[in-house]
C-alpha cells in the first residue's frame, strides 16, 4: 500500500500513517529470527495510533465512528493472533535420487 493513500492531510495522522506502513514494510522483510519482535512494535504503534484516534471519534457517535473503532479493535486482534501463529517448519530436505536400475555399489 502506497503511503500516499493515507495521507489525510492532517500532519499527525500523516506521519502516523507513515510511521505504520514503514513497519509494515519492516515486519514483511524480517527474518523470522526478527519477526515476532518487528510484530510486537508494530501492534504497539498501532495501538498507540488507535488510541489517539478514539478520542476523537468516539465523541462523533455516528455509525462511520462506530465502524472505523470496530476495524481498530480488529486489526489489533488480527495482530495478537498472528503471534500465535506458529513458525513454519523448515521445508524437507531434497529426496536422493533413486539409483539406477542395476547400479551396485
Amino acid at each position: 500500500m502506497s503511503t500516499k493513500a493515507l495521507t489525510l492531510g492532517d500532519p499527525l495522522l500523516d506521519q502516523e500513517h507513515a510511521e505504520l506502513q514503514r513497519l509494515i514494510d519492516v515486519l514483511r522483510q524480517s527474518a523470522p529470527a526478527g519477526a515476532l519482535d518487528a510484530l510486537d512494535t508494530l501492534k504497539s504503534h498501532a495501538a498507540m495510533h488507535f488510541a489517539r484516534g478514539a478520542g476523537d471519534l468516539r465523541p462523533l457517535g455516528s455509525a462511520n465512528a462506530t465502524c472505523h473503532l470496530a476495524e481498530h479493535a480488529a486489526v489489533l486482534r488480527s495482530l495478537d493472533a498472528a503471534r500465535t501463529v506458529p513458525a513454519r517448519p523448515p521445508p524437507p530436505p531434497p529426496l536422493l535420487p533413486r539409483p539406477r536400475a542395476g547400479f551396485s555399489p
